[in-house]
């Protein structure tokens, strides 16, 4: 391992630290948010059923069986052989 490799490798942990630290206080805003329903939720106002960042279930379900999958990968190579 060369001096410069090393210094890559330094440039690398450096990256993945601050994306972890910024990952911890994008989770330790939205907690604070949580925090703050909680405390003043009301009847007009009540806490969120679901989170925050939750997708809607029906757009994105996705496939639940192997065959629907299946399906899907040969409408798709039907659709792009014409």
């Amino acid at each position: 391992m060369t001096l410069g490799d090393f210094y890559d490798c330094l440039d690398g942990y450096k990256e993945r630290i601050d994306t972890e630290i910024r990952i911890r206080d994008s989770l330790n805003h939205i907690l604070g948010q949580y925090v703050a329903m909680g405390v003043n939720a009301s009847k007009k106002n009540p806490y969120p059923k679901k989170p925050l960042l939750a997708k809607d279930e029906e757009k994105n379900k996705g496939f639940t069986t192997d065959s629907a999958l299946d399906a899907y990968i040969m409408a798709m190579a039907k659709k792009g052989a014409k």
